[in-house]
């Protein structure tokens, strides 16, 4: 139990929401000295005592035995880092377009955004398909979003926000390079 310092946690929680000991104990039916047994990793509770505990405190089991690691709440990715991972991953009859992505950082992050790059000479339509939600982003150029059946004439600047269940994609409305950012919600 030492390991993923538990009995910290449900410490910190508990005085985090101004919950005595007593009430605690009350709640879910022990004794004050279970509580502080546990608090302070004198003994292993069972799952049970340990699910009951979080359910009090409104925590997650899974919060309990996360490794204590340092979180991390924000991340920032700079041109100048170069630490992209770029794909081909949308193909046309004659071109390809590139799509970058960066590790995450963060665990059980929400979000996936990418970059997408329509080169030069792209007029082919390049789709895809994923069981999620986008929003996408005109960086540079003018694009045509095809959604379902719908072909959506999209410039500089502009966004939509669209389910992903059904066959999407881009191209270029101009033979000129566009870029493209897309951020959906991770699979």
């Amino acid at each position: 139990m030492d390991e993923f310092n538990i009995g910290e946690k449900l410490r910190n929680a508990r005085q985090e929401r101004k919950m005595s000991m007593k009430v605690l104990a009350q709640e879910i039916g022990c004794s004050i000295s279970l509580i502080s047994l546990i608090e302070n990793r004198k003994i292993s509770p069972p799952i049970k005592t340990l699910s009951c505990i979080a359910k009090a405190l409104a925590i997650s089991l899974k919060d309990l035995f996360e490794e204590d690691e340092e979180r991390v709440v924000f991340e920032i990715t700079r041109k100048s880092d170069g630490n992209y991972q770029k794909e081909t991953c949308l193909r046309g009859d004659t071109m390809e377009s590139t799509v970058s992505q960066r590790h995450s950082l963060i665990r059980n992050k929400k979000m996936k955004p990418q970059i997408i790059k329509l080169p030069k000479g792209c007029p082919t339509y390049l789709k895809y398909l994923h069981n999620e939600e986008s929003l996408i982003y005109v960086i540079h150029g003018k694009t045509e979003l095809f959604l379902g059946n719908h072909s959506i004439p999209l410039e500089e600047g502009d966004s939509v926000y669209f389910e992903t269940s059904s066959a999407h994609g881009f191209r270029s409305r101009d033979n000129s390079e566009a870029l493209i950012l897309e951020v959906g919600t991770a699979a």
